[in-house]
């Protein structure tokens, strides 16, 4: 399993579970191949309904509508998949460091 196979994996595999929660926005931010395990790690983010700016009927209606379309928090899940068989083997947060 080449890179691109995992990553398209662990992408259509966060849309899947998460299904039920209409997530937005799904992205690759992170790869990694992890020799010791032969797995890769895939960190795919993505945005939940939750996520978004209410919109707040006092503010101009352009100011508004941009809040909507830009989420101010996103979620990051590492999928690890074995690359001898192509199995995920786990879905776990991603622990940002730095950030408050």
């Amino acid at each position: 399993m080449d890179a691109k196979e995992a990553v398209r994996l662990a992408k259509n595999y966060v849309k899947d579970i998460f299904v039920e929660e209409q997530i937005t926005n799904v992205g690759l931010e992170e790869i990694k191949f992890n020799d010791d395990q032969d797995c890769w790690e895939i960190t795919v983010g993505f945005s939940r309904p939750w996520d978004y700016h209410a919109w707040n009927l006092f503010e101009d209606v352009h100011s508004a509508f941009e809040k909507q379309r830009r989420p101010k928090t996103r979620s990051f899940k590492v999928v690890n998949i074995d690359a001898s068989n192509a199995k995920v083997l786990s879905v776990r947060n991603h622990e940002l460091t730095g950030m408050q």
